[in-house]
């Protein structure tokens, strides 16, 4: 049998002694002496230079010991004797990719590609490339060719599902990180990812169970990710109304790095819940003061102002956090709230233009678009972008409930009304909306003993409520019980 190692007009027993330096690189590197492993391999060439395997393995060993130059050259060498060479494009991409030449660890990666269609691992790296340089649409399409091949790949589903949640597409990023998680139970950062994921979506209490999971499965030396586990258990226990252990959780956050703005953010959200609203302004000052310069802070202090109603500071924070970075999308569509909830709908419709110029699928630019032609009365442009916000959120419930009002106060289409009401309540039966949303739908047909029976569920869930109680009027006056309405 032909020696797998030998080449063309070798010279007898040079074949065997060439083989032998082979085995004892592979060993010694296996045994992490990357030096050894060199010059093993450095013999193995000097007795037979076509050895294209080893001629890469050398490549990678020089290059881990830092001898980058000769790492490449070894490399170009391989596919200068074999310019079809896949390992060899593969490997320089990587060379590259750790040099920070990405633009040129793309270019190879994709040579690579366009010899072997099937590997996931070149699918992958190509992902990580273009994630490095925040092109995550296409970071994205690459991790979901290798998530094709590699279907319970922890790593490639987590960068899959932070590409997509970099490009607002939180539902598609919500069942990546599921995918991580269900592949790797016990690795915290899938689970901190998924529970972050959930929160953003308003799942809370399936946040809050993947949270604590990852609070579980994370170790003391994993100091960031538990820091950022901790402030979103405290924004998601905030979100259930659970301010006391949300202030807790901001504490433990805060205890593992005091640097944490968004820890002091949250902490404050919480105090202020609680009615500590000294302390709360405190820590939206310390937040300030550790990070001035930093649009994201900036505009995460004009969210914390915003939520609890003042406004005129949230545009403030979100005026610097534009100033600091005109992209800051998240900063417009702030800037849009503020002047929504003053009456200002044309200004509000403004800034969100603005916004979905600068991130066309952003989560919830087309919704508050959708919400304030809603509010000027102009249903026609609400119903184009409630249609607009459920292609990106096709579970979101404000959608659904919107995109039913605008159809029944264009009086058309009801079918379609009552269709996305009845899609919202078995989403979520235990939110009022939905079921009065549900009622109106439900009127539009004369169905009227459904719709009152949709109206007292509402009423129920929140008795406080004037407009719910006018339209369980309007339902008794619709089953001609006038004493009732």
């Amino acid at each position: 049998m032909e020696d797998s190692h030998s080449s063309i007009g070798e010279e007898p027993g040079r074949g065997s002694l060439s083989e032998q330096h082979c085995r004892r690189g592979e060993e010694l590197w296996e045994k992490g002496d990357a030096a050894g492993a060199a010059a093993e391999w450095e013999s193995a060439l000097n007795l037979k230079p076509d050895l294209l395997d080893e001629r890469i393995s050398l490549g990678i060993a020089y290059f881990q010991l830092g001898r980058r130059e000769e790492a490449l050259g070894q490399v170009r060498l391989a596919l200068a004797m074999q310019q079809d060479y896949e390992r060899a494009h593969h490997t320089l991409g990587q060379f590259y990719y750790q040099m920070g030449r990405l633009e040129d660890a793309i270019q190879e990666y994709k040579s690579a590609l366009s010899m072997r269609k099937d590997e996931a691992l070149l699918y992958a790296d190509l992902g990580d490339a273009y994630y490095s340089l925040d092109d995550y649409e296409k970071a994205a399409d690459a991790y979901r060719s290798a998530a094709g091949i590699e279907k319970s790949d922890a790593y490639i589903h987590f960068w899959l599902g932070w590409s997509l949640q970099k490009t607002g597409k939180m539902q598609e990023a919500a069942s990546a990180f599921w995918g991580a998680a269900s592949a790797a139970p016990d690795w915290g950062e899938a689970l901190y990812a998924l529970g972050m994921s959930f929160s953003r979506l308003g799942e809370n209490e399936k946040a809050l169970r993947a949270l604590k999971r990852a609070v579980e499965c994370l170790s003391e030396e994993e100091e960031e990710c538990r820091t950022w586990t901790f402030c979103e258990l405290g924004n998601v226990l905030r979100a259930l109304g659970r301010s006391e252990e949300a202030v807790a959780a901001c504490k433990e956050a805060l205890a593992i790095d005091p640097t944490n703005s968004t820890a002091c953010l949250n902490l404050g959200l919480a105090c202020w819940d609680l009615g500590m609203h000294e302390e709360a302004l405190r820590q939206f000052e310390i937040a300030r003061t550790l990070e001035p310069d930093d649009p994201s802070t900036r505009r995460e202090l004009g969210d914390a102002y915003y939520s609890i109603d003042e406004y005129e500071r949230a545009l403030e924070e979100y005026d610097e956090a534009v100033r600091l970075d005109p992209a800051e999308s998240d900063a417009r569509v702030g800037r849009g709230m503020c002047f929504y909830a003053r009456g200002k709908y044309e200004a509000a419709i403004a800034e969100y233009r603005v916004a979905e110029q600068l991130s066309p699928e952003h989560q919830w630019v087309k919704y508050n678009l959708a919400s304030a032609y809603e509010a000027m009365g102009r249903h026609d442009a609400a119903e184009k972008y409630y249609r607009a916000s459920l292609e990106l959120l096709p579970e979101d419930i404000e959608s659904l409930c919107g995109l039913s009002r605008s159809l029944l106060f264009q009086e058309k289409d009801f079918e379609d009304a009552l269709s996305a009401a009845r899609r919202a309540v078995s989403l979520r039966d235990s939110d009022p909306q939905c079921w009065d949303t549900l009622a109106r739908a439900l009127c539009a047909f004369g169905r009227y003993p459904e719709a009152l029976e949709a109206c007292n569920r509402a009423a129920a869930l929140e008795p406080e409520n004037a407009e719910y109680l006018l339209h369980t009027g309007f339902c008794y006056e619709g089953l001609g019980m006038l004493e009732r309405a």
